[in-house]
């Protein structure tokens, strides 16, 4: 699939112009498992669009524990730590599965949202499905058991349920990797 068929089929930009000027100044990566996409505090000079895998956001924290804040494999959503408009990344962002992402300059998806009502709705839509999904996951982290947790988890993303490293999906839930593994034992997944 070409960026053109990516940009209608993915995100649904129905202007041919503004497609163009994307595809033009864009292109396709790849990333393997574990590869480090976004760097925290490093000025993002490009937006990264998931397409397939999977990736996480995750900070260091002072004792040097990774703290995973979001998780994701849902086609199309951006790797953006704060919001669309501060350049500098707060998060780090690395491939849990190989996956293909589009990159888009910052600046030109930063113009496009100031110029094309098109991609402003565009993106305030991804932006508020994510804040929607941060929600709920930071409600389920502040009163759920930790086998509610991972009952959640299992839920949200099926897709996932298997396939990425257990330290990751603790750190994600806010148990330990110990913990996550009593509760898969006994519930058999």
């Amino acid at each position: 699939m070409n960026i053109d068929q990516i940009l209608q089929e993915v995100f649904q930009i129905e202007d041919d112009v503004c497609r163009n000027e994307i595809a033009v100044k864009s292109r396709i990566k790849h990333f393997q498992r574990s590869e480090l996409i976004v760097k925290e505090g490093q000025i993002q000079t490009h937006v990264y669009f998931l397409l397939s895998g999977a990736a996480r956001g995750y900070t260091i924290s002072d004792d040097g524990d990774e703290i995973t804040d979001c998780i994701t494999s849902q086609a199309g959503m951006p790797l953006i730590s704060t919001n669309i408009f501060e350049k500098t990344a707060s998060l780090n962002f690395q491939a849990l599965l190989d996956g293909i992402y589009l990159v888009i300059p910052f600046n030109l998806l930063v113009q496009l949202v100031n110029e094309k009502v098109e991609i402003l709705t565009l993106v305030c839509r991804r932006l508020a499905g994510a804040l929607a999904y941060h929600n709920a996951h930071k409600r389920t982290l502040h009163q759920a058991t930790a086998r509610e947790k991972y009952l959640w988890f299992k839920k949200t993303h099926p897709d996932l349920v298997g396939r990425l490293k257990q330290v990751h999906v603790a750190s994600y839930l806010g148990i330990t990797p110990e913990t996550l593994s009593k509760i898969k034992g006994k519930s058999g997944s």
